[in-house]
């Protein structure tokens, strides 16, 4: 199976007043997957909570867990019903 590269950008404070990953990718994959992979990252997720992990770093490792192995074509319609939702 060939490797898709996606590119996520930041819309937090720009379109939108709030976070919008967690939302995202509950949309994607659902809660439950969502909260096992928190769970996996939280000694991360702790680190960068307490300024000492980088959190970009984190938010690739993240999001790479949450949406290995769903189809590319899956996440890109996902993306534009929810990018569609926020512009409403």
């Amino acid at each position: 199976m060939a490797t898709r590269t996606f590119a996520a950008f930041d819309f937090d404070g720009t379109m939108t007043r709030r976070d919008t990953v967690v939302p995202f990718l509950t949309t994607v994959v659902g809660r439950a997957a969502v909260a096992r992979a928190l769970a996996s990252e939280s000694a991360g997720l702790a680190r960068v909570a307490a300024g000492r992990g980088d959190r970009d770093v984190m938010k690739e490792r993240f999001v790479g867990r949450v949406l290995r192995g769903h189809p590319h074509s899956d996440v890109q319609r996902a993306g534009r019903a929810f990018g569609a939702e926020l512009a409403r």
